[in-house]
C-alpha cells in the first residue's frame, strides 16, 4: 500500500482502491511511499476519519485528472467531487504536492495544520481549512475558485496564493495573515469576514 504507519511495512484495515482510508485503530503518523494517481474528478485519494492524525506526503504527489489553463486566473476542467486530503479535526498534513484533483485539494476541519505543500489546478478550489487551523509555506496557484479558505480563529504564513479563479485569500474572524504573496487572483486577494 501507499500509505504506511511509521516503523511498520504494511497498513491494515485499509481495502485496496480508493478511497485510501486512515481511520481509528490504524495509527496516528503516517507517510506516502509512492505518488498516488486516482482515476476520474469524482474520487478522493485519501480519507482521514480518525482524529489527530499526521499525514507526511514524502515529497510525493497527489495526482489528478483535472487541467487548467490560466489568463490570468485558473478555469479548470473537468470540475467534481474527488479531494486529494480530506480529514476532521487535528489532522496535519505536510510535505508534498496535490495536483488535479476535481474538487479541493485539502479539506480538513478544526485544528488542523499543513505545510510545504503545493496544491494546484484543482477544480473547487485549492485549500480549505477549519477553526483554529494554520497554513504554512505553501503555494496554491491555478484552482477553480478560492486559493485558501480559512475559517475563524485561523493563520495562514509565508505562503504564495496566485492565478486563483475565486479569492486569494478568504479569511474568517480573527485570522492572522503574514508574509504571503497574493497575485493575480481573479477576485479579492485577500478577503477578510468579520
Amino acid at each position: 500500500t501507499c500509505v504506511l504507519p511509521h516503523a511498520a511495512s504494511s497498513r491494515s484495515g485499509d481495502t485496496p482502491g480508493f478511497p485510501v482510508t486512515i481511520g481509528a485503530g490504524t495509527g496516528r503518523s503516517f507517510k506516502l511511499t509512492s505518488d498516488l494517481q486516482v482515476p476520474d474528478q469524482n474520487t478522493t485519494a485519501i480519507l482521514i476519519t480518525a482524529s489527530n492524525v499526521s499525514l507526511d506526503l514524502n515529497g510525493f504527489s497527489i495526482q489528478g485528472t483535472t487541467t487548467c489553463t490560466f489568463t490570468p486566473y485558473a478555469t479548470c476542467t473537468p470540475s467534481g467531487t474527488g479531494i486529494g486530503v480530506s480529514g476532521p479535526g487535528g489532522t496535519e498534513v505536510r510535505n508534498g504536492s496535490i495536483i488535479g484533483m476535481g474538487g479541493r485539494g485539502v479539506s480538513l476541519t478544526f485544528d488542523a495544520s499543513i505545510s510545504d505543500l503545493r496544491v494546484l489546478n484543482c477544480g473547487n478550489g485549492g485549500i480549505a481549512l477549519g477553526p483554529g487551523s494554520v497554513a504554512r509555506s505553501l503555494v496554491a496557484s491555478a484552482n477553480s475558485g478560492t486559493g485558501v479558505s480559512l475559517d475563524f480563529r485561523a493563520a495562514i504564513h509565508d505562503s504564495v496564493v496566485a492565478n486563483n479563479g475565486g479569492f486569494g485569500v478568504l479569511a474568517g474572524r480573527g485570522t492572522v495573515v503574514r508574509n504571503n504573496v497574493v497575485n493575480s487572483n481573479q477576485f479579492d486577494g485577500l478577503f477578510c469576514s468579520g
